[in-house]
Protein backbone atom coordinates (compact mmCIF):
# COMPACT_ATOMS: atom_id res chain seq x y z
CA UNK A 1 0.00 0.00 0.00
CA UNK A 2 1.19 3.41 -0.45
CA UNK A 3 2.30 5.96 1.96
CA UNK A 4 1.33 9.41 2.00
CA UNK A 5 2.98 12.47 3.34
CA UNK A 6 0.18 15.20 4.74
CA UNK A 7 0.44 17.93 7.00
CA UNK A 8 -1.35 17.78 10.00
CA UNK A 9 -4.01 21.04 9.95
CA UNK A 10 -3.82 21.39 13.82
CA UNK A 11 -0.23 20.87 15.02
CA UNK A 12 1.36 21.31 11.12
CA UNK A 13 3.18 17.76 11.75
CA UNK A 14 4.40 15.50 9.14
CA UNK A 15 2.19 12.66 9.07
CA UNK A 16 2.94 9.61 6.77
CA UNK A 17 -0.33 7.38 6.36
CA UNK A 18 -1.50 4.42 4.54
CA UNK A 19 -3.58 5.34 1.41
CA UNK A 20 -5.65 2.09 2.15
CA UNK A 21 -6.54 3.45 5.61
CA UNK A 22 -10.17 4.58 6.05
CA UNK A 23 -9.59 6.69 9.13
CA UNK A 24 -6.35 7.80 10.86
CA UNK A 25 -5.05 9.94 13.98
CA UNK A 26 -2.16 12.65 14.30
CA UNK A 27 0.34 10.53 15.89
CA UNK A 28 1.46 14.13 17.80
CA UNK A 29 -1.87 16.05 19.31
CA UNK A 30 -3.52 13.60 18.03
CA UNK A 31 -6.38 14.89 15.67
CA UNK A 32 -8.41 12.27 13.53
CA UNK A 33 -9.19 12.63 10.47
CA UNK A 34 -10.88 10.82 7.32
CA UNK A 35 -7.79 9.62 4.95
CA UNK A 36 -9.52 9.73 1.35
CA UNK A 37 -10.84 13.54 2.54
CA UNK A 38 -7.49 14.63 3.93
CA UNK A 39 -5.25 13.29 0.73
CA UNK A 40 -8.22 15.00 -1.63
CA UNK A 41 -8.05 18.36 0.43
CA UNK A 42 -4.37 18.25 0.69
CA UNK A 43 -3.66 17.34 -3.16
CA UNK A 44 -1.06 15.11 -3.17
CA UNK A 45 -1.02 13.36 -6.37
CA UNK A 46 -3.00 12.74 -9.66
CA UNK A 47 -3.70 8.74 -8.90
CA UNK A 48 -3.35 7.30 -5.99
CA UNK A 49 -4.88 3.91 -4.29
CA UNK A 50 -7.53 4.83 -1.81
CA UNK A 51 -9.46 1.56 -0.21
CA UNK A 52 -8.66 -0.45 -3.04
CA UNK A 53 -10.24 2.44 -5.46
CA UNK A 54 -7.89 4.06 -8.15
CA UNK A 55 -9.25 7.33 -8.08
CA UNK A 56 -8.04 10.70 -9.09
CA UNK A 57 -8.25 13.47 -6.64
CA UNK A 58 -7.78 16.16 -8.51
CA UNK A 59 -11.06 16.17 -10.54
CA UNK A 60 -12.32 19.32 -11.20
CA UNK A 61 -9.11 20.71 -9.15
CA UNK A 62 -7.15 23.97 -10.21
CA UNK A 63 -3.74 22.15 -9.89
CA UNK A 64 -2.05 19.25 -11.87
CA UNK A 65 0.18 18.16 -9.22
CA UNK A 66 1.80 14.63 -9.75
CA UNK A 67 4.06 13.18 -7.19
CA UNK A 68 4.92 16.57 -5.64
CA UNK A 69 5.57 18.05 -8.93
CA UNK A 70 3.26 21.23 -9.93
CA UNK A 71 3.00 20.41 -13.57
CA UNK A 72 0.21 22.86 -14.52
CA UNK A 73 -2.13 25.71 -13.28
CA UNK A 74 -5.58 25.37 -14.95
CA UNK A 75 -7.72 27.06 -12.70
CA UNK A 76 -9.34 30.97 -13.12
CA UNK A 77 -8.33 32.02 -9.96
CA UNK A 78 -6.29 35.48 -10.01
CA UNK A 79 -5.21 35.27 -6.22
CA UNK A 80 -3.21 31.55 -6.38
CA UNK A 81 -1.84 29.86 -3.23
CA UNK A 82 0.24 27.07 -4.14
CA UNK A 83 -0.60 23.93 -2.29
CA UNK A 84 2.23 23.02 0.48
CA UNK A 85 2.45 19.67 -0.95
CA UNK A 86 4.07 21.38 -4.23
CA UNK A 87 7.77 20.71 -4.13
CA UNK A 88 8.65 21.91 -7.91
CA UNK A 89 7.05 23.94 -9.60
CA UNK A 90 7.33 22.96 -13.57
CA UNK A 91 8.39 25.62 -16.42
CA UNK A 92 5.67 27.06 -18.26
CA UNK A 93 3.42 25.88 -15.23
CA UNK A 94 2.13 29.34 -14.78
CA UNK A 95 3.48 30.86 -18.20
CA UNK A 96 1.13 34.19 -20.12
CA UNK A 97 -1.64 32.95 -17.66
CA UNK A 98 -3.49 36.19 -16.27
CA UNK A 99 -2.68 35.72 -12.29
CA UNK A 100 -2.11 38.96 -10.67
CA UNK A 101 -1.00 37.36 -7.04
CA UNK A 102 1.09 34.50 -6.32
CA UNK A 103 1.92 32.55 -2.76
CA UNK A 104 4.40 30.07 -3.31
CA UNK A 105 5.03 28.18 0.11
CA UNK A 106 8.08 27.50 1.43
CA UNK A 107 7.71 23.79 0.49
CA UNK A 108 9.36 24.36 -3.13
CA UNK A 109 12.73 23.37 -3.61
CA UNK A 110 12.72 23.94 -7.72
CA UNK A 111 11.65 26.30 -9.65
CA UNK A 112 12.21 24.79 -13.48
CA UNK A 113 12.57 26.39 -16.77
CA UNK A 114 11.87 24.80 -20.01
CA UNK A 115 15.33 25.69 -21.60
CA UNK A 116 14.32 25.47 -25.60
CA UNK A 117 11.98 28.53 -25.32
CA UNK A 118 13.78 30.06 -21.97
CA UNK A 119 10.38 29.70 -20.19
CA UNK A 120 9.97 29.29 -16.56
CA UNK A 121 7.55 28.67 -13.73
CA UNK A 122 5.57 32.01 -14.18
CA UNK A 123 7.21 34.06 -17.74
CA UNK A 124 5.02 35.82 -19.48
CA UNK A 125 2.26 36.80 -16.37
CA UNK A 126 2.07 40.07 -17.59
CA UNK A 127 -0.54 40.89 -14.92
CA UNK A 128 1.16 39.57 -12.26
CA UNK A 129 1.73 42.45 -9.24
CA UNK A 130 2.68 40.52 -6.13
CA UNK A 131 4.81 37.62 -4.97
CA UNK A 132 4.76 36.00 -1.77
CA UNK A 133 8.10 33.76 -1.52
CA UNK A 134 7.60 31.90 1.71
CA UNK A 135 10.53 31.14 3.99
CA UNK A 136 12.05 27.74 2.94
CA UNK A 137 12.39 28.52 -1.01
CA UNK A 138 16.19 28.20 -1.40
CA UNK A 139 16.71 29.17 -4.98
CA UNK A 140 14.72 31.48 -7.73
CA UNK A 141 14.64 29.59 -11.01
CA UNK A 142 15.97 30.25 -14.00
CA UNK A 143 13.34 32.51 -15.90
CA UNK A 144 11.21 31.92 -12.97
CA UNK A 145 10.12 35.55 -13.37
CA UNK A 146 10.98 36.44 -16.84
CA UNK A 147 8.98 39.66 -18.70
CA UNK A 148 6.51 39.62 -15.93
CA UNK A 149 6.09 43.02 -16.96
CA UNK A 150 3.73 44.64 -13.89
CA UNK A 151 5.58 43.02 -11.05
CA UNK A 152 6.37 46.02 -8.80
CA UNK A 153 7.70 44.52 -5.66
CA UNK A 154 9.18 41.75 -4.62
CA UNK A 155 10.56 40.04 -1.13
CA UNK A 156 13.14 37.63 -1.56
CA UNK A 157 12.93 35.59 2.03
CA UNK A 158 16.28 34.92 3.99
CA UNK A 159 16.41 31.12 2.88
CA UNK A 160 16.98 32.21 -0.81
CA UNK A 161 21.12 31.24 -1.38
CA UNK A 162 20.79 31.37 -5.37
CA UNK A 163 19.37 33.84 -7.95
CA UNK A 164 19.61 31.88 -11.42
CA UNK A 165 19.93 32.79 -14.82
CA UNK A 166 17.11 35.14 -16.23
CA UNK A 167 15.22 35.04 -13.26
CA UNK A 168 13.63 38.59 -13.10
CA UNK A 169 14.73 39.51 -16.78
CA UNK A 170 12.59 42.08 -18.61
CA UNK A 171 10.86 43.01 -15.24
CA UNK A 172 10.29 46.34 -16.25
CA UNK A 173 8.09 47.60 -13.84
CA UNK A 174 10.36 46.54 -10.86
CA UNK A 175 11.11 49.15 -8.74
CA UNK A 176 12.89 47.96 -5.81
CA UNK A 177 14.23 44.31 -4.43
CA UNK A 178 16.59 43.80 -1.08
CA UNK A 179 18.67 41.03 -1.34
CA UNK A 180 19.24 39.05 1.88
CA UNK A 181 22.48 38.27 3.28
CA UNK A 182 22.36 34.75 2.83
CA UNK A 183 22.32 34.88 -1.38
CA UNK A 184 25.87 33.62 -2.35
CA UNK A 185 25.27 33.61 -6.49
CA UNK A 186 23.24 36.05 -8.57
CA UNK A 187 23.49 34.27 -12.11
CA UNK A 188 23.63 35.73 -15.59
CA UNK A 189 20.81 38.05 -16.68
CA UNK A 190 19.07 37.79 -13.19
CA UNK A 191 17.68 41.04 -13.54
CA UNK A 192 18.38 42.20 -16.68
CA UNK A 193 16.01 45.30 -18.12
CA UNK A 194 14.68 45.64 -15.30
CA UNK A 195 14.37 49.64 -16.94
CA UNK A 196 12.53 50.62 -13.46
CA UNK A 197 14.89 49.31 -10.74
CA UNK A 198 16.33 52.75 -9.15
CA UNK A 199 18.67 50.80 -6.36
CA UNK A 200 20.04 47.84 -5.64
CA UNK A 201 22.04 46.52 -2.67
CA UNK A 202 24.16 43.33 -2.12
CA UNK A 203 24.71 41.88 0.73
CA UNK A 204 28.50 40.57 1.29
CA UNK A 205 27.41 37.03 1.40
CA UNK A 206 26.99 37.42 -2.34
CA UNK A 207 30.72 35.76 -3.98
CA UNK A 208 29.62 35.74 -7.38
CA UNK A 209 27.70 37.71 -10.35
CA UNK A 210 26.90 36.10 -13.47
CA UNK A 211 27.07 38.37 -17.04
CA UNK A 212 25.11 41.46 -17.59
CA UNK A 213 23.38 40.37 -14.21
CA UNK A 214 21.96 43.97 -14.30
CA UNK A 215 22.13 45.00 -17.91
CA UNK A 216 19.42 47.64 -19.43
CA UNK A 217 18.56 48.84 -15.52
CA UNK A 218 17.90 52.39 -17.01
CA UNK A 219 16.80 53.69 -14.15
CA UNK A 220 19.78 52.42 -12.05
CA UNK A 221 21.19 55.37 -10.30
CA UNK A 222 22.74 53.31 -7.11
CA UNK A 223 24.38 50.04 -6.59
CA UNK A 224 25.67 48.64 -3.73
CA UNK A 225 28.62 46.23 -4.37
CA UNK A 226 29.93 42.96 -1.78
CA UNK A 227 32.89 42.66 -0.14
CA UNK A 228 34.18 39.40 -1.14
CA UNK A 229 33.37 40.13 -5.23
CA UNK A 230 36.46 39.65 -7.34
CA UNK A 231 35.00 40.58 -10.51
CA UNK A 232 33.03 43.20 -12.30
CA UNK A 233 31.79 40.50 -15.09
CA UNK A 234 31.14 41.03 -18.70
CA UNK A 235 28.34 43.46 -19.38
CA UNK A 236 27.45 43.57 -15.86
CA UNK A 237 26.01 47.26 -15.62
CA UNK A 238 26.11 47.47 -19.49
CA UNK A 239 23.49 50.47 -20.87
CA UNK A 240 22.46 51.65 -17.36
CA UNK A 241 22.55 55.12 -18.47
CA UNK A 242 21.71 56.70 -15.09
CA UNK A 243 24.40 54.89 -12.78
CA UNK A 244 26.59 58.14 -12.17
CA UNK A 245 29.13 56.77 -9.45
CA UNK A 246 30.27 53.33 -8.20
CA UNK A 247 32.70 52.98 -5.54
CA UNK A 248 34.60 49.53 -5.74
CA UNK A 249 35.03 47.20 -2.93
CA UNK A 250 38.77 46.18 -2.03
CA UNK A 251 37.91 42.56 -3.09
CA UNK A 252 37.86 43.65 -7.25
CA UNK A 253 40.27 42.83 -8.66
CA UNK A 254 39.29 42.81 -12.34
CA UNK A 255 36.20 44.69 -14.67
CA UNK A 256 35.43 42.66 -17.60
CA UNK A 257 34.58 43.15 -20.94
CA UNK A 258 32.16 45.89 -21.84
CA UNK A 259 31.06 46.05 -17.57
CA UNK A 260 29.98 49.42 -17.91
CA UNK A 261 29.57 49.64 -21.40
CA UNK A 262 26.64 52.60 -22.40
CA UNK A 263 27.04 54.20 -19.00
CA UNK A 264 26.10 57.29 -20.69
CA UNK A 265 25.61 59.33 -17.06
CA UNK A 266 29.01 57.89 -15.31
CA UNK A 267 31.34 59.86 -13.94
CA UNK A 268 33.65 57.82 -11.80
CA UNK A 269 33.97 54.41 -10.39
CA UNK A 270 36.78 54.38 -7.18
CA UNK A 271 38.47 52.00 -5.35
CA UNK A 272 41.01 51.85 -2.77
CA UNK A 273 42.81 49.04 -4.47
CA UNK A 274 46.60 49.69 -5.67
CA UNK A 275 45.72 48.05 -9.20
CA UNK A 276 42.73 46.92 -10.79
CA UNK A 277 42.88 45.10 -14.52
CA UNK A 278 40.43 46.76 -16.80
CA UNK A 279 39.61 44.71 -19.84
CA UNK A 280 38.70 45.69 -23.50
CA UNK A 281 35.22 48.10 -24.33
CA UNK A 282 35.03 47.87 -20.47
CA UNK A 283 34.04 51.62 -20.49
CA UNK A 284 33.00 52.22 -24.07
CA UNK A 285 30.49 54.64 -24.41
CA UNK A 286 30.70 56.48 -21.25
CA UNK A 287 31.34 59.74 -22.51
CA UNK A 288 30.99 61.53 -18.93
CA UNK A 289 34.12 59.16 -17.33
CA UNK A 290 36.49 61.21 -15.70
CA UNK A 291 37.98 58.96 -13.10
CA UNK A 292 38.45 55.27 -12.51
CA UNK A 293 40.45 53.44 -9.98
CA UNK A 294 44.77 52.95 -10.92
CA UNK A 295 45.17 49.94 -13.68
CA UNK A 296 46.26 47.78 -15.59
CA UNK A 297 45.17 47.17 -19.14
CA UNK A 298 44.54 43.93 -20.52
CA UNK A 299 45.83 43.60 -24.23
CA UNK A 300 46.74 46.57 -26.40
CA UNK A 301 47.78 49.46 -24.31
CA UNK A 302 47.92 51.80 -26.79
CA UNK A 303 44.17 51.88 -27.74
CA UNK A 304 42.99 54.12 -24.71
CA UNK A 305 39.98 54.27 -26.52
CA UNK A 306 39.02 50.61 -27.00
CA UNK A 307 39.05 50.85 -22.74
CA UNK A 308 37.52 54.11 -22.00
CA UNK A 309 35.35 54.93 -25.27
CA UNK A 310 36.39 57.58 -28.13
CA UNK A 311 34.53 60.61 -26.63
CA UNK A 312 34.55 60.73 -22.78
CA UNK A 313 36.81 63.18 -20.99
CA UNK A 314 39.10 60.75 -19.05
CA UNK A 315 39.69 59.07 -22.93
CA UNK A 316 40.79 62.43 -23.69
CA UNK A 317 43.06 63.08 -21.16
CA UNK A 318 45.21 60.00 -21.90
CA UNK A 319 45.43 60.73 -25.49
CA UNK A 320 46.83 64.23 -24.70
CA UNK A 321 43.01 65.83 -26.07
CA UNK A 322 41.25 68.63 -25.47
CA UNK A 323 38.68 66.87 -22.40
CA UNK A 324 35.87 69.21 -23.68
CA UNK A 325 35.82 68.55 -27.56
CA UNK A 326 38.88 66.43 -28.15
CA UNK A 327 40.90 68.46 -30.30
CA UNK A 328 44.53 68.65 -30.79
CA UNK A 329 46.60 71.41 -28.34
CA UNK A 330 48.68 74.00 -30.00
CA UNK A 331 52.26 73.14 -29.24
CA UNK A 332 53.09 76.71 -28.28
CA UNK A 333 50.31 78.16 -26.57
CA UNK A 334 49.09 74.83 -25.02
CA UNK A 335 45.40 76.05 -25.92
CA UNK A 336 42.80 73.84 -27.81
CA UNK A 337 43.39 74.24 -31.68
CA UNK A 338 39.38 74.07 -31.87
CA UNK A 339 38.29 78.03 -32.63
CA UNK A 340 35.10 77.45 -30.81
CA UNK A 341 36.68 76.02 -27.78
CA UNK A 342 39.95 77.40 -27.19
CA UNK A 343 40.18 76.40 -23.50
CA UNK A 344 43.74 75.57 -22.01
CA UNK A 345 45.07 72.16 -21.14
CA UNK A 346 43.93 72.35 -17.68
CA UNK A 347 45.36 68.33 -16.54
Amino acid sequence: MALVELKCRNCNGDLHIESSLEKAFCPYCGTPYIVKDEIIHQQITNNININGENINVYANKDFDIQGGVLKKYNGEALDVVIPETVRVIEGEAFADLSIEKVTIPGTVREMRCTYAYEKGAFSGCKFLTEVILSEGVSTIGACAFKKCSSLQHIRIPNSVTTIESMAFLGCQSLQHVIIPNGVTIIKSGAFSGCSSLREIILPDSIKEIGDAAFSGCSSLEKVSLPDGLTIISDRLFSDCCSLVEVTLPMSVKRINNWAFNGCSSLVGVHSQRKQVIISNCAFDHCNKLTEVPVYILEGDRTQIEWYFGEYSPLSRRLRNLCQYCGSEFSFFTERCKNKNCKRPKDY
